[in-house]
């Protein structure tokens, strides 16, 4: 067996694989017979899930969080700030940047009782 990390985000942290390379990652979860849900076959945590699913750039932000050991949502606010000092043409990644960020911090104020607000059972 080989110790080797195998899922994306490993493997991006290690320098062995790019952000680009993701969505050959979710191609071979399809086509495979994981039991994992997506996210886990990944690497991603739910929470870094809804943020590339709000808006699949937010990867490199999310690998950043990870490597400098920083709390996702201030880097993320951080990343939505640089867009908006730079008058950002993509209104809509910024609104669901923003979305996301509110979302986070109301269930860091008032955590959703039973499943996840971005997830049902069995479905990812």
């Amino acid at each position: 067996m080989s110790d080797k990390p195998s899922d994306f985000v490993s493997l991006a942290l290690a320098g062995k694989v790019t952000i680009d390379q993701i969505d050959d990652y979710v191609s071979g979860w399809h086509a495979g017979d994981s039991d994992l849900e997506l996210h886990d076959y990944l690497g991603l945590t739910r929470d870094e899930y809804a943020l590339w699913m709000a808006s699949a750039d937010m990867l490199s932000v999310i690998i950043a969080s990870r490597k400098l050991k920083r709390p996702l949502a201030e880097m993320a606010e951080n990343d939505l700030m640089n867009r908006s000092a730079a008058r950002s043409d993509d209104q809509l990644k910024t609104t669901l940047i923003r979305n996301w960020l509110i979302i986070r911090i109301k269930c860091e104020l008032e955590p959703p009782l039973g499943s996840s607000l971005f997830y049902s059972e069995g479905g990812v």
